[in-house]
């Protein structure tokens, strides 16, 4: 959509670079993934990069990729329009090593759907819904085949 905005002279290639550097922002607790990401970014940006001659003459200072705990409490987003994800599919009993994890969530006290053996993809799912504007917000998320459909947030 910003390519052909761009192409038809309504934006302008500055304006779409500033579109994907300021309002994307992704959450990953595994450094590679986030490296990935980022690099996904700006392959997206590639065409607004280059000019008349496909020469460079512009750059990408950031985007905003995070390594943080989506699940804990150092990320505090709220009012988001749109929100991707893909939560993380670790059964509950899966192994012990995954013990602390879990009280370390169960105790954090910003879940109220947790209850006896939950897998991570519950508090996921409750936390995305905690960080959309309310009423408006609108969310996807990568879900097995178990679930069939979400509508709302109690």
């Amino acid at each position: 959509m910003l390519q052909r905005l761009v192409d038809t002279h309504e934006i302008s290639p500055e304006f779409a670079l500033q579109v994907l550097t300021s309002t994307f922002f992704g959450y990953e607790l595994n450094p590679f993934a986030c490296f990935l990401a980022e690099m996904n970014l700006l392959l997206q940006c590639l065409p607004f990069l280059a000019g008349e001659q496909y020469q460079l003459c512009r750059s990408v200072e950031h985007f905003h990729i995070y390594r943080a705990d989506i699940l804990g409490t150092d990320v505090t987003v709220q009012a988001i329009d749109y929100l991707i994800g893909n939560p993380p599919y670790v059964n509950a009993g899966e192994s012990a090593g995954i013990l602390p994890y879990r009280d370390n969530v169960s105790g954090s006290g910003i879940y109220r759907l947790l209850h006896q053996r939950w897998d991570l993809f519950v508090p996921f799912f409750e936390r995305n819904l905690q960080f959309l504007r309310h009423g408006t917000g609108r969310l996807g998320l990568l879900v097995s085949s178990g679930i069939v459909c979400w509508k709302s947030y109690p």
